[in-house]
């Protein structure tokens, strides 16, 4: 191996992106190649993998697609900031083979500058010799919420222990007596992706909103990209950026508001279209305020995403563990009394259980609720409507 290397050899692995396999040999495949240098300018351009990676996956570019030996396809994927950085530092690309620590000329043609590659590994070495800055927390809806009595909302966070929780909070105002609006943000951005993804995924929706100027086998791929993209924090504050997006919170429906003809241009249509207001897509909701926040509820239950609280599971799984001590007996003060409220749930019934495994609990239900119901009911029936589920 360490021979063949010496000589400039390829001796086999994953194939690079920006290459083809040929008789043991790589060649430039010039579509991928081109990526690659995009790749290699932009990084010096932007100063930073994390951004570049953002750019990457709005733009639609995907890693290479490989074919496996038992003919599984792999790869197509949007470049995480380690593989980046691994694709940056591929001496591959200026024509060289690695073995260990040692670098030989390759027989393969380059696809990038000496210039190029020096530049890009200078931002590494500048990265690796600079504090690593505190991570902020995402918060893609900023700039974009109001609440029903037009107050501005934007995010907050406060700490309980040693977790911190994000929030997007009305901003005071002098015309409004009514106290602030305090939404969980990870609740109302769960709406939000709900609401854009069924609109996205829905081409009838979209015809009827945009009209003869959109063209569904043009804009399908497109859209597709676009469902991707409100996946992410970084990519979804984009989008919403690039269409104009209000979003009015109102105590029983949610609205986003988007521009159709900056919806039509970022679907590739090509086209136009003579509507003047803006498209908008409503998520009944509901709200209950518990304490100083307020909890949004889907109006349907059953189309609630499921949220799966893995603290209720094993809330469970200790009533189970509690109810065989005290069988078992042993148990005095207080430790009793705790396994007491604890055993209790052994006799929640079965649907309850269920919901709860699959994350379709109600959303104010969490493990303080449950454990501090003071006297739970016997009856299922009951049970559901102490619990929230009638």
């Amino acid at each position: 191996m360490a021979a063949s290397k010496k000589k400039g050899m390829w001796m086999g692995g994953p194939i690079p992106m920006g290459y083809d396999l040929r008789d043991r040999k790589l060649l430039i495949n010039e579509t991928e190649a081109e990526i690659v240098r995009r790749i290699f300018t932009r990084h010096v351009e932007l100063g930073s993998i994390r951004e570049l990676a953002e750019e990457l996956e709005a733009t639609g570019v995907r890693s290479k697609l490989r074919t496996m030996q038992d003919g599984r396809v792999v790869g197509g994927t949007p470049y995480s900031d380690g593989a980046l950085a691994y694709l940056l530092r591929n001496v591959l690309y200026i024509g060289n083979i690695r073995h260990g620590d040692q670098v030989y000329d390759g027989e393969h043609q380059a696809i990038i500058s000496p210039e190029l590659w020096e530049a890009n590994q200078q931002l590494f070495a500048k990265a690796s010799n600079e504090p690593r800055p505190r991570k902020s927390l995402p918060s893609p809806l900023n700039g974009f919420l109001e609440d029903e009595l037009g107050r501005v909302m934007g995010p907050a966070h406060g700490n309980r222990g040693s977790r911190r929780y994000r929030y997007y909070v009305s901003r005071s105002s002098t015309e409004h007596s009514e106290a602030p609006w305090r939404i969980p943000a990870a609740d109302l951005e769960a709406v939000v992706e709900r609401g854009l993804t069924g609109f996205l995924n829905d081409p009838l929706r979209r015809s009827a909103e945009l009209g003869e100027a959109a063209r569904a086998e043009v804009e399908e791929p497109v859209a597709n990209r676009l469902v991707d993209m409100v996946g992410n924090a970084a990519s979804l504050s984009r989008m919403l950026d690039s269409l104009d997006a209000r979003i009015i919170v109102r105590q029983e429906v949610i609205s986003i508001l988007l521009d159709p003809a900056k919806l039509l241009e970022m679907l590739c249509c090509g086209g136009r279209t003579d509507r003047d207001e803006p498209i908008a897509i409503d998520i009944a909701v509901q709200m209950k305020r518990r304490g100083h926040e307020l909890k949004l509820i889907y109006a349907a239950p059953e189309a609630r995403p499921a949220m799966r609280d893995d603290r209720l599971i094993q809330l469970l799984g200790q009533g189970r563990i509690a109810y065989q001590q005290l069988l078992s007996g042993g148990l005095t003060g207080s430790a009793r009394a705790h396994a007491v409220r604890l055993a209790r749930l052994q006799f929640l019934a079965p649907d309850i259980v269920t919901a709860i495994f699959e994350g379709r609990q109600p959303i104010e239900l969490n493990t303080r609720t449950l454990l501090r119901t003071s006297e739970l009911p016997i009856e299922w029936k009951e049970q559901r409507k102490v619990l929230g589920f009638a």
